[in-house]
């Protein structure tokens, strides 16, 4: 693969991204309807915040093809990137509810503190995301899930309350919209206290669009061994004989499986998340996915059919652009598209569902360099 550099979708309506997208998708994966969905929720937002989308779908066949379905948008820790997310959020353009007005102002309040350099949250935080789920309101936008990358939380920054105070008052109370119950904020601790030494919170997430109270915790770095000391340090109580059978089977054709939690007021939730995908980024190149799929089939986690419909989405479309660089040599685009990561959610030994998200992101490329 030649040199590559990050560059942010350009075009000026949704269908200009769609078209690197939607003629690749399978109505297997993703029915009609959610495509009009998603292109809406695109049009929503103006199209220099992110360079990454992503696409959630239904890969078992114990749900219908249009449920779980959703679009991510991230948007990168660069300064400009963090200010032109506040700026537009602040800009009170987005069609929002007369009730979702208060958790938009918390979560245009939380992109403040981030993108500025004199708070401490400024320092906290590697990556933003938005996660919206499919359908929605015809004429509102509904409230996403947030997600967002902490630095560096491990047990080897301690345990104190302190230590993580601003992760209790200036996230996750902020979003919350008020102070969290003191049993939440324990529990929190808790598990905390309790993450093994190779093991680090990758992300964070608040459903703010769902009934859940809790809070989502994305764990990376478990080993292919981790799983059941790491389930019985963190209170949970369900079996997991199967959990760790398919555990263990998975990480032999992965790089790496973080696995997610709720934390509840009640205390660590029934759902369990696990999250296969490769450390390099090879993008549409990545052919060990077949082996992932071929084992989903298997377990009958997923169809033949949908195995090779999200073979077939793998790809890349070079897009020529008249402008030109600051060192006046004409560039072109590469829309990649691949497969982010694949989720299996358990409940207890049973396996709920099981989930495909895939990404279209894309590169600047100099046309004098060949991308594969």
């Amino acid at each position: 693969m030649g040199q590559k550099k990050n560059s942010h979708i350009y075009s000026q309506k949704s269908n200009n991204i769609i078209q690197f997208f939607e003629p690749y998708i399978s109505n297997t994966l993703i029915g009609s309807n959610s495509i009009l969905d998603i292109e809406r929720i695109i049009d929503f937002f103006p199209p220099y915040l992110t360079n990454y989308l992503g696409f959630e779908c239904r890969l078992d066949n114990n749900g219908i093809v249009n449920s779980d379905q959703g679009i991510s948008l991230g948007v990168s820790s660069r300064k400009s990137d963090r200010s032109k997310f506040y700026e537009f959020l602040n800009s009170n353009n987005l069609p929002i509810s007369r009730n979702d007005q208060h958790r938009w102002d918390s979560i245009t309040s939380l992109v403040y503190s981030w993108q500025d350099n004199k708070s401490p949250l400024f320092y906290k935080s590697h990556g933003f995301w938005l996660e919206f789920d499919v359908p929605l309101n015809k004429k509102r936008i509904s409230l996403p899930s947030i997600f967002f990358g902490p630095v560096n939380i491990s047990n080897r920054n301690g345990t104190d309350e302190q230590e993580f105070s601003w992760l209790i008052t200036d996230i996750i109370s902020r979003l919350n919209g008020k102070d969290i119950s003191n049993e939440l904020k324990s529990n929190i601790m808790n598990s905390l206290k309790y993450i093994p030494n190779n093991v680090s919170i990758f992300q964070i997430g608040m459903m703010l669009s769902r009934s859940d109270k809790g809070v989502r915790f994305v764990f990376k770095g478990l080993k292919e061994n981790d799983l059941f000391n790491f389930l019985k340090n963190q209170n949970y109580i369900h079996n997991v004989e199967n959990q760790i059978k398919i555990f263990s089977e998975l990480f032999t054709l992965v790089s790496r499986i973080n696995v997610t939690l709720d934390i509840t007021p009640m205390g660590i939730g029934s759902i369990v998340g696990m999250e296969a995908s490769y450390s390099q980024n090879n993008f549409q190149n990545e052919i060990r996915w077949k082996r992932v799929l071929d084992y989903l089939v298997n377990i009958g986690q997923c169809s033949v059919i949908k195995r090779d419909a999200l073979l077939r989405y793998l790809g890349l479309d070079m897009v020529n652009c008249n402008s030109k660089n600051y060192h006046e040599k004409q560039i072109s685009k590469a829309y990649v598209r691949f497969i982010g990561h694949i989720k299996l959610v358990f409940e207890g030994d049973q396996i709920l569902k099981t989930k495909a998200y895939l990404g279209l992101k894309n590169f600047d490329i100099p046309l004098n360099l060949h991308y594969q």
